[in-house]
């Protein structure tokens, strides 16, 4: 009932209405608190995903990105304990770590630990036991002298693509907690976690496997170390060079004992490690190869090292061409110094006596003069040819003509020299009229050097012969060997083609493909006292290049040898 006089009336009303206002204040006050924690719970949540990112982006260490977050709680609820276990990489171990933010006893951690391990045969289907934990603990201390125990618990898998690989926990001596929701904004911060994490490992795995493809590909053999020196990766080249098994699991001590007679490997990791630089072993020889040893450290952005890794350079190659340059260029210098001696000679003799001009033996000797200058002229003249089909400046002068015509003469002149050895060198199958556009000049230089290496290489008694006629294909060549036909010998036009064939000692195989290197000698090994630069197949390869045409040989040990020379009928001259 209303009071009836207005001055008590107007004091009930303001009452009422004072009521009110400071039920509303109140109600204002509950809502700017649950706004203002659910600012801070935004806050705490971009805060700890931002420091979870930065830690994801410098590295794939899940303990730091787990420290980070367990480090953290305690800006977003109350725990006694908190902590996370993980499988350590080969699968056997857990690794547990616990932060305690409040003294508790032993059997509180225990407990703690027994519902993670729990926890974590569920998510793995595996059962671990207490002995395979590894505990390590931080913050206040174990106190035995603390009565409460294990009240609240909130326990969550972690995993990475389905892989489960550990559970965080957080306990404390209260009853009721973690429920609310701070839960989910821990949730979901693990949520995030857990996925940038996933699409990492993705990325990395896919450059892993890159990186795994280019190294096992690799000619040169490669190891890869970590910090503590332990062998992570090595590529079959390394292990056939060390003559290591591929099917065992290798480590450190297998390769340094495959090099411990030449090298102290370990020394010189520890070298490169610890003086931070790269260490260079020259000539290591194992086997039969030769190799470079570089040794470096493998440092982070922050120069922190990571690792060490180990190459093979196999140098072998280069040390034979080294090798084989310097009895070229001994070859030389001997093929020089032989005529450049005669010529000093006899300029020596005129000088003593100019009278002896007009003496026989003057006449002789202007006659080796001539002839040791010649032999001069050819081995310079074939150096300078050689330099400049190596540079790609040769050329050649192309004009119309019979090649029947040039073989023609270049059988008779060497038919001279072949007498004296009572070899036979004759023409069999020469068609009259092969005309074609060529440099007359260079296709007899190289018929030169195919028949002077011919009557050189040939017994005595043995036998020599020319052929030349013109193909539609690969078909119409005359093969001497059916069996050792080269199988690139592809004739895509009219060709004419030239052939060689003797009947000396033949080429091995294994010697085939370096006929025409340039500083190989095309002799067998039983005929070291014939000379020359080596040079002349190198020279014929490049005159018959230039022309679009192509050199093919066959041989047989102990039958003989067949150089075919294929020229392209370009322009063809009809005969006069």
């Amino acid at each position: 009932m209303l009071p009836t006089d207005p001055t008590a009336y107007l004091t009930v009303l303001a009452l009422l209405t004072l009521a009110a206002s400071f039920v509303q204040i109140r109600k204002n006050e509950t809502d700017l608190k649950k706004r203002r924690k659910e600012i801070d719970q935004k806050m705490y949540e971009t805060l700890i995903l931002r420091e979870v990112g930065e830690r994801i982006g410098y590295e794939l260490n899940l303990e730091k990105i787990l420290d980070t977050i367990v480090n953290s709680l305690d800006k977003l609820l109350p725990y006694s304990v908190a902590g996370y276990m993980l499988i350590s990489s080969d699968q056997n171990k857990i690794n547990l770590r616990f932060h305690l933010e409040e003294s508790v006893n032993r059997k509180f951690l225990d407990d703690t630990r027994g519902h993670m391990l729990e926890a974590l045969s569920k998510a793995t289907g595996k059962t671990y036991g207490t002995d395979a934990v590894s505990e390590t603990l931080t913050g206040t201390i174990v106190d035995e002298g603390i009565r409460e125990s294990l009240s609240s618990l909130w326990l969550v898998p972690l995993s990475i693509n389905t892989r489960g690989i550990g559970v965080l926990g957080i306990a404390s001596k209260k009853q009721g907690l973690y429920r609310g929701p701070e839960m989910e904004v821990l949730n979901k911060i693990l949520a995030q976690a857990n996925r940038a994490v996933a699409n990492l490992e993705k990325v990395l795995a896919t450059e892993e496997e890159k990186l795994n493809s280019m190294v096992t590909s690799m000619a040169d053999g490669v190891l890869m170390l970590d910090a503590n020196i332990a062998l992570v990766v090595i590529n079959p080249a390394a292990a056939e060079l060390l003559g290591l098994s591929k099917d065992k699991k290798l480590t450190i001590l297998d390769v340094a004992a495959s090099l411990s007679d030449k090298i102290d490997l370990r020394a010189k990791i520890e070298e490169s490690v610890s003086g931070n630089k790269l260490v260079v072993f020259e000539n290591l020889r194992v086997g039969d190869k030769i190799s470079q040893l570089l040794i470096s450290p493998v440092k982070d952005e922050g120069g922190r090292i990571l690792g060490t890794v180990v190459l093979f350079h196999d140098i072998t190659a280069q040390k034979q061409l080294e090798r084989v340059r310097e009895e070229f260029t001994a070859m030389m210098v001997h093929e020089l110094r032989a005529p450049l001696t005669v010529v000093r000679g006899a300029t020596d003799m005129f000088l003593r006596d100019p009278n002896i001009a007009s003496q026989q033996q003057g006449q002789d000797l202007l006659k080796t003069m001539q002839s040791s200058a010649a032999t001069m002229l050819t081995l310079v003249n074939d150096l300078l040819d050689a330099a400049k089909i190596e540079a790609g400046k040769f050329q050649i002068l192309k004009t119309a003509g019979d090649i029947s015509a040039v073989v023609a003469d270049r059988v008779l002149f060497f038919t001279q020299m072949a007498n004296p050895k009572s070899i036979t060198l004759a023409q069999e199958e020469v068609e009259p009229g092969l005309n074609a556009e060529f440099d007359r000049d260079r296709i007899s230089q190289v018929l030169n050097n195919f028949l002077s290496n011919a009557i050189k290489f040939t017994p005595i008694g043995g036998k020599i012969t020319v052929s030349a006629y013109k193909i539609n294909s690969a078909n119409d060549i005359h093969w001497r060997f059916a069996e050792g036909k080269p199988a690139d010998a592809a004739i895509k036009s009219s060709a004419i083609i030239i052939s060689v064939s003797d009947t000396g000692m033949g080429i091995a195989p294994e010697a085939l493909p370096e006929l025409f290197s340039k500083f190989k000698q095309l002799q067998p090994s039983d005929a070291s006292h014939n000379k020359g630069t080596g040079l002349g197949l190198v020279i014929a390869k490049g005159i018959v290049e230039s022309h679009g045409g192509t050199i093919f040989v066959q041989s047989k040990v102990n039958e003989g040898t067949t150089f075919y020379i294929v020229l392209p009928q370009t322009a063809p001259v009809p005969a006069a």
